[in-house]
């Protein structure tokens, strides 16, 4: 389902969201199969001045629990909801638009990618339990040219 919304001129609101009942059967037991969450929602709020000179967007992602494999530990098979934020304002010229921006502007991530990761060669190694961001708030900045 997604609602596109224009409050006011060159503003716009776009809303987003699904559920999803995923399962799957894994040794004769129905589960939710991992790494789906049920929900997840998207925010996207963009504004454009007049002739588009400045343009500003912001998106926002929330992600519902999710089922992960046992082994994590103290997460007892469930990784916690959380919300993803990115940004950009962007300056547009003639042939250049320079544009700044952050990603995970809420700075969240995993607390634990990699599984045993002081140990690669132990039987406790597990790279392979990732659900959510590993890398925190990343800031950007850059031209984009247009050739004609």
């Amino acid at each position: 389902m997604d609602i596109l919304l224009e409050p006011i001129k060159s503003f716009t609101i776009t809303l987003a969201g699904r559920y999803n009942d995923v399962k799957t059967t894994y040794n004769g037991v129905l589960m939710e199969k991992p790494y789906v969450s049920k929900v997840k929602g998207l925010v996207v709020l963009s504004y454009k001045t007049k002739y588009d000179k400045w343009i500003f967007d912001l998106t926002t992602q929330f992600n519902g629990k999710q089922r992960i494999p046992n082994n994590i530990g103290d997460k007892q098979g469930y990784a916690d909801p959380y919300i993803f934020m990115l940004g950009q304002v962007t300056r547009k010229f003639k042939h250049v638009d320079v544009y700044v921006g952050c990603e995970n502007i809420t700075n969240y991530t995993q607390d634990t990618p990699v599984i045993g990761a002081d140990r690669p060669f132990s039987n406790n190694f597990d790279a392979s339990v990732v659900y959510a961001p590993v890398m925190g708030r990343l800031f950007y900045a850059g031209l984009r040219l247009t050739i004609k």
